[in-house]
């Protein structure tokens, strides 16, 4: 009798904080989940020598840090199950390779940060999909090319950081649809 009353005391407890605005952390398998606060459903799972995206990260995520672990490639199946994704963070890893439509399910995604990889070559269409993508970061890889067709469907993009790569020149790149391009060297 006396544990079933202290259940619902702690119920009752919990049930008071979740109706203020408070923010929660939550451990998954290799991430911290935070939930609320300004960093709304916000997924940290930064230096866990990951080599695949954790199958544990709840779907309504907003934003995803991958940074520091060991991706070495992306492809479409790892990021499937993230429609409401608007931010994903996958700087310092060690991808040289990124598919064809690889974010393509990430239809919600407004910033993409890919600094300090391995990439290379930006193939086309490899940011199929992403509409409503605004800030692109792709500094301090390795990159010497870039597709014609690579940034086509970016149609929102705002910024797009290439600084400290081995580009020697871009040839026509489309951009056609972006409203404004900021292109650091």
């Amino acid at each position: 009798m006396a544990i079933k009353r202290l259940k619902k005391l702690y119920f009752i407890c919990i049930k008071e904080e979740i109706m203020e605005p408070t923010i929660m952390y939550f451990l998954l398998l290799n991430c911290a989940l935070i939930v609320g606060g300004f960093d709304q459903d916000k997924a940290v799972c930064t230096k866990r020598h990951l080599t695949e995206v954790p199958t544990d990260i709840p779907p309504s995520v907003k934003s995803i840090d991958l940074s520091k672990n060991n991706f070495n490639k992306i492809q479409v199946a790892n990021f499937t199950h993230f429609p409401n994704l608007t931010s994903l963070d996958l700087t310092l890893n060690s991808i040289s390779l990124i598919g064809k439509r690889s974010f393509s399910k990430l239809v919600s995604l407004q910033q993409l940060t890919l600094s300090r990889n391995n990439l290379v070559h930006l193939q086309d269409d490899v940011f199929d999909g992403l509409s409503k993508l605004l800030h692109l970061r792709l500094d301090s890889n390795k990159i010497q090319a870039v597709a014609p067709n690579a940034f086509r469907s970016l149609s929102s993009l705002t910024l797009l950081e290439l600084s400290r790569n081995k580009l020697k020149k871009i040839a026509r790149v489309n951009l056609a649809h972006a409203t404004a391009q900021r292109l650091d060297d």
